[in-house]
């Protein structure tokens, strides 16, 4: 409600102390649990900034895309704690004017939206938009949280002439409309009189880290899609090759999936967990299967804590740390920053024709790529 928004606005300067709801707090948390981790799920915090100080250029090829999801302070806070994110600001979306105001959406119909900067050879598209489904009521409208009005709808604003963003949405919205069984409340509609907030609106949950918050910031850390079960050394040994969960290392060019470069999913070949999409797989002189990536910045594990050998940064073992998968290397030419050079024996392909009869339709957006 914007009455209890107003008196957050106030009670966070003269009672700074008073947790309105405990976000700020996760997060502290979330931070303190990461410093000595040498071995974390997706793309750690250390690793995420050294890459993007090795690309200082990568920031002026940053993609963007604009999310309503109620109160902005939450929104923006939320996905300032995702890797990959790069810059976020919080504004005014898709009003019937071109200029307006916090005290003036009501008139002028303006969602109240966060303009998202993100890398996108960290996190794709595909992935944020999973990830913002976790912090709506997509069933909700014009309500999240206490608060209600046409200013707290749901929705997905893209740039006009952004083909590649609008095709993604599109078809990441009709999946989520199957799972829900119905039509959710989302918008997707061009960006239209985007208005920056002002400014005691941007980053308001660092500036009073207790204040109102509708969304729970702990699901930014959280898996995306869960991780399978760890399955004894038996079991893994009925399904896999020695090196798919030793530190060992198959032969060079005796996988058939380096070959394999049809659209589809990689999974691993022991959970069934889904690791690596064909979007993101490169011809690789090396002779074992490559990619600039896993599917979501949590898909795998990398440790730094062991020796590497040949130059390596980290092992890269699967999201529930289990399978020894491959190592990941800085490559000197290509678009991307990283390889991973993966063993194929741990790997099992589907290709797209076969994802929805595996119940994998879900990832079908993780496949589209810019320029295709």
């Amino acid at each position: 409600m914007r009455l209890r928004k107003l008196a957050a606005l106030i009670a966070g300067t003269l009672m700074g102390a008073v947790s309105f709801t405990g976000c700020a707090r996760k997060n502290n948390e979330r931070e303190d649990k990461q410093q000595d981790n040498t071995e974390v799920s997706g793309v750690n915090k250390e690793y995420a900034e050294r890459r993007f100080l090795d690309q200082s250029a990568k920031a002026e090829k940053a993609e963007v895309i604009y999310l309503a999801g109620g109160c902005f302070w939450g929104t923006q806070a939320y996905f300032d704690r995702l890797p990959g994110v790069t810059e976020t600001e919080a504004g005014y979306a898709n009003g019937k004017e071109a200029e307006t105001s916090y005290r003036e959406v009501d008139r002028t119909g303006h969602a109240e939206t966060v303009k998202i900067h993100y890398d996108p050879e960290v996190i794709s598209l595909a992935e944020l938009l999973d990830r913002y489904y976790l912090t709506i009521d997509p069933l909700s409208l014009n309500k999240q949280g206490n608060d209600r009005g046409t200013q707290y709808r749901t929705g997905i604003y893209y740039e006009e002439e952004d083909r590649f963003s609008k095709e993604v949405a599109e078809l990441s919205l009709a999946l989520l409309n199957e799972r829900l069984g119905k039509q959710s409340y989302i918008e997707l509609l061009p960006i239209q009189n985007y208005v920056k907030a002002e400014d005691y609106h941007q980053d308001y949950l660092k500036k009073e880290p207790f204040g109102y918050c509708h969304i729970d910031l702990s699901l930014a850390e959280r898996a995306l899609f869960p991780l399978p079960e760890k399955s004894s050394r038996e079991e893994l040994a009925e399904k896999l090759d020695p090196g798919a969960f030793d530190d060992g290392t198959e032969k060079p060019f005796s996988s058939p999936l380096n070959e394999e470069f049809r659209p589809g999913v990689y999974l691993d070949a022991a959970s069934g967990q889904v690791l690596f999409s064909s979007r993101d797989k490169f011809p690789s002189s090396s002779g074992w299967p490559s990619f600039s990536r896993g599917i979501t910045t949590d898909a795998l594990r990398m440790d730094f804590s062991k020796e590497k050998a040949g130059g390596a940064e980290a092992e890269v073992r699967t999201g529930n740390g289990q399978a020894h998968l491959g190592h990941i290397f800085r490559r000197t030419q290509g678009e991307s920053t990283f390889r991973y050079c993966i063993n194929g024996a741990g790997l099992r392909f589907v290709p797209e024709d076969e994802m929805r009869a595996e119940g994998l339709e879900r990832f079908l957006p993780y496949l589209l790529k810019r320029g295709d």
